[in-house]
């Protein structure tokens, strides 16, 4: 249960959190952000077989932050040619909150980086970068050996 609480503000079943909590980085509510200390970024290494429901959760995660009026990118190295699965505990997705959900396909761990190194461009900064399947990008890396 920790879990769903941490990630949707909420107990399975339980109404949303009212409007003006906050949760996550920054505060949308008041039209802009709030600023962040690194010492209060969470972070979080989602782990397991494939087929456990990885992706559908980080999916789910993506949109509960949108709907908070959060700025996401979702990052995946494939094509997502359905939504992923529903989660449990968490509300439908709505359109809105998908078409606000900014999803980049990044090939390589190359476009990966370059993204990454980047990201301090935007304005505004997204809330939270969710990366799908980091382990691809890991284990495709080609490291030049210097002789």
């Amino acid at each position: 249960m920790a879990v769903v609480r941490g990630m949707f503000g909420r107990e399975p079943g339980q109404n949303p959190a009212p409007s003006g909590l906050t949760g996550g980085l920054g505060d949308a509510s008041a039209g802009g952000t709030l600023p962040v200390e690194s010492a209060n970024i969470p972070r979080c290494l989602l782990v397991g077989p494939k087929g456990s429901g990885k992706t559908a959760l980080l999916f789910q995660y993506g949109l509960s932050l949108v709907r908070q009026g959060r700025r996401v990118t979702f990052i995946s190295h494939e094509t997502l040619h359905t939504m992923p699965l529903h989660v449990a505990g968490a509300t439908k997705p709505d359109p809105l909150s998908l078409k606000r959900l900014q999803i980049l396909y990044l090939n390589s761990q190359e476009a990966l980086l370059k993204y990454l190194c980047s990201i301090h461009t935007q304005a505004p900064l997204p809330t939270a970068v969710l990366v799908d399947n980091l382990d691809y990008y890991v284990n495709t890396a080609q490291f030049s050996h210097v002789q």
